[in-house]
C-alpha cells in the first residue's frame, strides 16, 4: 500500500489519520491503515479522552426510530430472541411488526 488511513469518531470529535509519503511509494510489506494509522489514532484518542469530561452520548435525529430485529434476518424480533439487536431506521422505513395484536 502507498497510503494508510484510519478515521474514527465519538459523540464530540471526528479524527482522521493519514500515513504516507509525498512521493508515491510503498509503505512496506503489509502496512495498511490498521497497522500504521490506527495506532496513531488510538494514542491521540486516549490522550483526548483522558483530558475531557465524559461525552453526552449520541443523540439520534428526530426522524430516527429504533426497532428490535433479528440480527441474522433483519426481521422484527422480540427483545428476548437469541439474535435480537436494536437497529435504527428512518421513520416510515422500519420493518413492520409480526407481533402486533
Amino acid at each position: 500500500f502507498t497510503d494508510g488511513w484510519f478515521i474514527g469518531f465519538d459523540p464530540d470529535i471526528t479524527v482522521g489519520v493519514w500515513v504516507g509519503f509525498d512521493e508515491k511509494r510503498s509503505l512496506g510489506n503489509s502496512q495498511d491503515g490498521a497497522s500504521v494509522a490506527l495506532p496513531i489514532w488510538r494514542e491521540f484518542m486516549a490522550a483526548y479522552i483522558e483530558d475531557r469530561p465524559a461525552p453526552g452520548g449520541f443523540l439520534p435525529p428526530d426522524n430516527i426510530v429504533f426497532v428490535t430485529v433479528d440480527g441474522a434476518t433483519g426481521e422484527v424480533a422480540e427483545p428476548w430472541a437469541a439474535n435480537a439487536i436494536q437497529e435504527a431506521f428512518i421513520a416510515g422505513t422500519q420493518p413492520g411488526s409480526r407481533f402486533e395484536r
